[in-house]
């Protein structure tokens, strides 16, 4: 099974879900016409090959070249975002975001995958993605909390 060419009806609803609406052809040519973005392509190259390893419907259909481009395209882009007033995230890539990006890859073609997956990274998870990885130790915290047993419930 190739990289699909069209959308399926679940990355159709994923987009929907995530207001993924514009979608620039022009802009995505355009970030990956500035190549490997040198700070963070050796991670992202340590990254990709791994995505989804045993997996072979994921290997057949999603290949580590186009993981590789969309996560490299992504740098660029929260790069070029201005600073927000009401919040300091800074954006780039973080180990990880290829099993994230990998699902959005699987379900729609590159440049829908690309828009989707960027929207979801800075609405959905931001803090998860955080070079301190913040959201990853506030989940953490979460399943600390909700996993620790309550003394009414000791025996």
């Amino acid at each position: 099974m190739p990289t699909p060419t069209r959308c399926s009806l679940r990355g159709k609803i994923w987009k929907l879900l995530l207001g993924t609406y514009r979608i620039s052809a022009q802009e995505y040519v355009g970030l990956c016409e500035r190549g490997q973005p040198p700070e963070v392509w050796d991670k992202i190259k340590n990254d990709t090959f791994r995505t989804f390893k045993v997996d072979e419907r994921f290997k057949e259909r999603v290949g580590e070249r186009v993981i590789a481009r969309v996560l490299g395209c992504f740098v660029w882009k929260v790069q070029d975002l201005p600073q927000s007033r009401f919040y300091n995230l800074k954006f780039s890539y973080v180990q990880g975001m290829n099993v994230l990006a990998g699902p959005f890859l699987y379900v729609m073609p590159e440049l829908d995958a690309f828009y989707a997956f960027t929207h979801f990274i800075q609405t959905a998870c931001p803090l998860y993605v955080q070079p301190q990885l913040e959201g990853v130790h506030c989940g953490a915290e979460v399943n600390h909390l909700a996993t620790k047993e309550s003394p009414s419930h000791r025996m």
